[in-house]
């Protein structure tokens, strides 16, 4: 992009076309993918970010309305075939709910003893999960006294030889 009218029109080349926008002072060359609709939206490029963008909406849009169309279809297919399955499923739903009383006593019983069991392996598992710094309450105290120790050997050779 030139910044003067003058400067615009002595770069143009026989093979290219320069087009000077007062309004926004700046030139264009023919080449612009957008320079048509640049100079007919009087030189803005609010203008024609619109016009493009219009353009680029209505296809999405296009596109979008094919999809949902499509969608659509489908979703009714699947809501008769899932209406027919639910009547299939109605009638094992009866089966299975008999079925799952019976089990539901057995389960009863067999709840109770694992219950037992779990609030055992909860306790271990408390237990595990505490980091194990022990060896520090030992540890910590032993080199403390360590150092003491040897500072008080070095303060008594040091007065050791100074008599």
């Amino acid at each position: 992009m030139k910044v003067s009218n003058g400067a615009c029109l002595s770069a143009s080349k026989p093979d290219m076309e320069c087009h000077w926008c007062s309004t926004a002072n700046l030139c264009s060359i023919g080449r612009d993918t957008h320079s048509k609709a640049w100079m007919i939206n009087n030189c803005t490029k609010i203008n024609m970010q619109k016009d493009n963008k219009s353009e680029q909406m209505d296809k999405e849009s296009d596109q979008k309305d094919n999809k949902s169309d499509q969608k659509d279809n489908k979703s009714e297919q699947m809501d008769k075939e899932s209406d027919q399955k639910d009547n299939k499923s109605d009638q094992k739903d009866n089966k299975s709910e008999q079925m799952d009383k019976e089990s539901d006593q057995k389960d009863n019983k067999s709840d109770q003893k694992e219950n037992k069991s779990e609030q055992k392996d909860s306790k271990s598992e408390q237990k595990d999960n505490k980091p194990m710094f022990n060896y520090l309450y030992v540890l910590i105290p032993s080199v403390i006294c360590l150092v003491i120790v040897c500072v008080g050997f070095i303060v008594w050779f040091w007065l050791s030889k100074r008599q």
